[in-house]
């Protein structure tokens, strides 16, 4: 798993048997769910993922 912390959130351990790498210096203010009741909502997401996740949610109907 790679584990990227949200701003301000604390260090949570990964538990056994996972191991996890966690990346730094690009820390995200957005989180999964937000992005997938967005799209079920019909709002857009284009603001908050890269324009070729975006397309890719719209092309496969991701989250619906």
């Amino acid at each position: 798993f790679l584990v990227i912390p949200r701003p301000g959130q604390a260090d949570v351990a990964v538990a056994n048997p996972f191991r996890a790498r966690r990346l730094a210096g690009f820390p995200l203010d957005v989180s999964s769910s937000q992005i997938r009741s967005r799209v079920k909502a019909g709002l857009p997401v284009e603001h908050l993922v890269p324009a070729g996740v975006a397309e890719a949610i719209r092309n496969n109907r991701l989250y619906l």
